[in-house]
């Protein structure tokens, strides 16, 4: 068990977990966990391999070897390719004749063979000898041929049988290769001459109908002629476009030149001489004006203005006129010149161009039939080539095969036969061995798959690794699983002691941060979180602490009946206002411990539960007692637990050991982290104890051992006052 005083419960609500991988040390832990399993799983291997191994009929074994005659693919010639070239013989690979030894054809001879075996016949079916044959080839040629069946007298005349049976068949194909490969070579020659004459024809007539002995050279000559032309035409070309290209600039410069030049010829310009005259007359007038008068006069300021006018007027008037004289251009005569010269150049070049093109077509013309009969002589020369090439390698084909014929006797000999049956049924030993391996390997596959399946929360290592809460106590699995207060039926079982572990543990994780109000909650119903809650009630008031145990629970109460006391006066007519909380508390008879049942069953008890009256109600039951503890319904089914979680001051998640999936449990935290509540840690309830034997056997007591008085009563706390 994880000690509590592990836990940090005060830091408020935790995040929901995350899922844990899976890690080694889990594997090993599966093992353990399961071991039972695997033994099973390994033992039943291990019996059914010991029953095939001991019931598993004998097999015996023969092998004979069986050598293979391998030729060059070079040395023999069996067809033509579609141009009459030879083609290599097709030589069969020793893997392809490993698979010919064990055809069903060779079998049945075979059987048939070993039926009229002399001195008794051996009765054996094709099909047996096919699938108990086996071909193993040893390189480079050797073939390993091994027999297997169930009959020991028979298994050595199979092995020999067949393998003779073989080599008869592969020298019968040889036979066959051979006597038709002859005639086929012979053919391929005959037709290969023929062939050759027709072509050496075909080029003689080609040469006569073009009139020269070697087309080559007539086409080499006509190609540098043709060569040297196209070389002129091209320079001529070249030469005209560059005249054309410089009589555009000449064109345009001998029309901007004129024939006769315009010089400009200045001369006075009398206007600007009269308004200058007019200026110092009007000037000689104001000077006067002002020699008699002031500069405010009229007259001195209307001759002012005369005078200015008459200076803007002389401004815009110019001083000089041009006029223009005509003469000769001598940039013209040059510009006519240099466009003539240009103009009779090209001329001469275009001329020069259309007889080099005429020439050039003309040769064109004559020569061109020659490249045409150059491909085709070519063409002809190159298949005459191929033709002869072809008839050598024939002829020294038909020589070679002939040659291989007369010398070759067989294509595959048996150069050791069968011996003495050799036993092939494994041992028993080695099959239990095996048995054991594979059992070891599918009881560990098992173990896990059922671990990843089972996702319900077993043991108490189970707890902190998969809501990474701490463990605040682990509840044996009692006899009886209805609700029941073991601490007062049983104050010395083992259940019991789980109880007040638990309350030690609970003071323990408190002891930084303590807390008065506890909510006893859990995922699903029927977990016994009553049960926990009404005992964790009974061993906190045994340690001398005042104790209101409270109902919560407004849809299923059991806490009223687990005390025989009055379930219909408690928390609901307190809420309603209908009774105060002196009149609803009810004594349990037990010293410091009272109970606030449920009351009546209400209509919306989620309203009620989350009205300001509970939170009221909590705290002056803080006042009246040294520790509140609340049962709820479950946190998954109902909003209730998810209220009043928030409203305590810490909440302890009740999970059924066995029941309670990890996906529960988690889907709580979250409506717990969601709703603002700090979970204390995990209570584990009805957990199967791997020594419970021995740990209630320490708890029994004695029968003759005198029971101790029963305690006197003690006075019940002042601030406390139970309903009469």
């Amino acid at each position: 068990m994880a000690p509590a005083s592990q836990a940090n419960a005060g830091n408020g609500p935790h995040p929901p977990p995350e899922s844990p991988r899976l890690q080694f040390r889990d594997i090993i832990r599966t093992i353990q966990k399961r071991r039972w399993l695997v033994v099973i799983v390994v033992l039943a291997v291990v019996l059914a391999g010991g029953i095939f191994g001991a019931m598993a009929p004998k097999r015996y074994a023969a092998t004979a070897l069986v050598l293979i005659h391998t030729s060059s693919p070079a040395t023999s010639w069996l067809s033509t390719d579609g141009e009459g070239g030879p083609q290599p013989e097709p030589q069969v690979s020793v893997e392809t004749q490993a698979q010919l030894v064990s055809t069903l054809k060779n079998a049945q001879k075979a059987a048939e063979a070993l039926k009229q075996r002399p001195g008794g016949g051996i009765s054996v079916s094709p099909a047996s000898i096919v699938r108990g044959t086996e071909v193993e080839v040893q390189e480079p040629d050797i073939l390993r041929v091994t027999v297997t069946l169930g009959d020991r007298e028979a298994v050595v005349p199979a092995a020999n049988t067949l393998t003779e049976v073989y080599v008869a068949a592969a020298r019968e194909r040889s036979r066959g290769i051979f006597s038709e490969a002859g005639d086929v070579l012979q053919k391929q020659i005959d037709d290969a001459q023929e062939k050759l004459n027709d072509l050496n024809d075909q080029r003689l007539a080609l040469l006569e109908q073009g009139g020269a002995a070697d087309v080559a050279l007539e086409v080499k000559t006509a190609q540098e002629l043709l060569a040297e032309v196209r070389a002129s035409r091209d320079t001529a070309h070249q030469r005209l476009a560059n005249v054309r290209q410089s009589l555009g600039p000449l064109r345009r410069s001998a029309a901007q030149e004129s024939p006769v030049e315009a010089l400009p010829a200045p001369r006075p310009n009398p206007q600007w001489e009269t308004l200058q005259e007019s200026l110092e007359e009007k000037r000689r007038q104001l000077v006067a004006a002002r020699a008699r008068y002031t500069e405010q006069h009229p007259l001195v300021q209307a001759a002012q203005e005369e005078y200015d006018a008459l200076r803007a007027e002389a401004a815009k008037v110019p001083s000089q006129l041009t006029e223009q004289q005509y003469e000769h251009n001598p940039r013209y005569d040059d510009a006519q010149a240099a466009l003539s010269t240009a103009e009779a150049e090209a001329a001469g070049l275009e001329a020069e161009v259309r007889a080099l093109d005429r020439s050039l077509m003309d040769l064109q013309r004559d020569t061109k039939g020659l490249p045409r009969q150059q491909v085709e002589d070519d063409k002809l020369q190159q298949q005459i080539s191929v033709a002869e090439e072809g008839y050598r390698q024939l002829v020294t084909a038909l020589q070679e095969h002939l040659l291989r014929q007369a010398s070759r006797t067989s294509v595959a000999e048996v150069v050791d036969e069968a011996a003495g049956p050799m036993i092939v049924t494994a041992p028993l030993l080695r099959t239990l061995l095996y048995s054991l391996i594979l059992g070891l390997f599918c009881g560990i596959a098992l173990a896990i798959l059922l671990e990843t399946l089972d996702t319900t929360i077993r043991s108490p290592d189970e707890v902190a690794r998969q809501t990474g809460l701490p463990l605040l106590g682990a509840i044996p699995l009692l006899e009886d699983t209805s609700p029941q207060v073991v601490a007062l039926g049983a104050p010395q079982s083992p259940a019991s002691e789980a109880f007040r572990t638990l309350r030690s543990n609970i003071a323990f994780a408190l002891t930084d941060l303590p807390a008065r109000s506890f909510l006893v909650g859990a995922a699903l119903g029927s977990e016994g979180r009553s049960s926990v809650a009404a005992n964790l009630a009974v061993v906190t008031a045994h340690a001398g602490q005042t104790v209101i145990l409270a109902d919560t629970d407004l849809r299923k109460p059991v806490l009223a009946d687990l005390f025989g006391l009055n379930p219909g006066l408690g928390l609901t007519n307190l809420l309603i206002g209908d009774a105060t909380l002196d009149e609803v508390l009810q004594d349990t008879g037990i010293p410091g411990l009272y109970l606030l049942a449920s009351g009546p069953l209400p209509p919306n008890p989620a309203e009620l539960l989350d009205s300001a009256r509970m939170t009221e109600l909590i705290a002056e039951l803080h006042k009246r007692a040294d520790v509140s503890i609340f049962d709820s319904p479950p946190a998954l089914l109902l909003a209730d637990a998810a209220i009043l979680s928030s409203k305590v001051d810490r909440v302890l998640l009740t999970a059924e050991s066995g029941r309670v999936t990890v996906d529960a449990v988690r889907e709580v935290l979250r409506l717990m982290y969601h709703a603002r509540a700090s979970v204390l840690g995990v209570v584990l309830n009805k957990y199967r104890m791997p020594t419970a034997g021995f740990y209630q056997h320490y708890y029994e007591e004695p029968p003759n051992r005198p029971r101790p008085a029963t305690p006197p009563e003690e006075e019940p706390i002042t601030e406390v006052t139970p309903a009469d």
